[in-house]
């Protein structure tokens, strides 16, 4: 499947077949319907945006929900969360990748519930640089012995780099078609 890159909704302003096998309860009557979104915290609006972005958007959800509990750890313990940090630097450096992890994820997750591109072009930033952090953190403390897991979160920075600058251009795009 592809990935769409659109920024904005990601099904075209409607919901795709995928996205309606996905969500339950399709054959209830829209009485019931209303009353079982109301009984949520998210309004209908955002659990569809949600719902489009786990179908189209897998990997930036993912990684936006994922990366939330190691950035908590290193907020809550610092050092004692990796040992390549503390090899190089004192707490705040962990800490500070941990809070880059947390921010970064909240604020993604807020762009793509909310259908605000720049919101979730800036949490996958601020996640990139969190994650580049601790990618080099670990290649720098622990040598080769870190080469493996270091790579992999650069690899992780350097693809979502790639994403922002994917939305960036095609949000030009909108913009320049629209000016039209």
């Amino acid at each position: 499947m592809a990935v769409d890159e659109r920024p904005g909704r990601s099904d075209g302003g409607h919901e795709g077949r995928l996205s309606q096998a996905v969500r339950p309860g399709r054959d209830q009557s829209t009485q019931d319907q209303r009353h079982r979104q109301s009984s949520h915290n998210m309004t209908p609006s955002i659990r569809r945006q949600l719902q489009s972005a786990w179908v189209h958007r897998p990997y930036t959800v993912v990684l936006a929900v994922v990366l939330v509990f190691p950035g908590a750890l290193a907020i809550v313990y610092g050092d004692e969360v990796s040992q390549a940090l503390s090899n190089i630097a004192a707490g705040s450096i962990s800490r500070l990748m941990g809070a880059l992890l947390v921010v970064g994820s909240a604020l993604t997750l807020t762009g793509i519930a909310r259908n605000r591109t720049l919101t979730e072009t800036l949490g996958l930033t601020v996640t990139a640089i969190g994650c580049a952090i601790y990618g080099l953190g670990v290649i720098l403390g622990l040598g080769l012995h870190g080469a493996v897991a270091g790579s992999g979160f650069l690899a992780i920075a350097a693809g979502t780099i790639r994403r922002v600058i994917t939305l960036a251009a095609v949000a030009r795009e909108v913009d320049r078609a629209s000016e039209s």
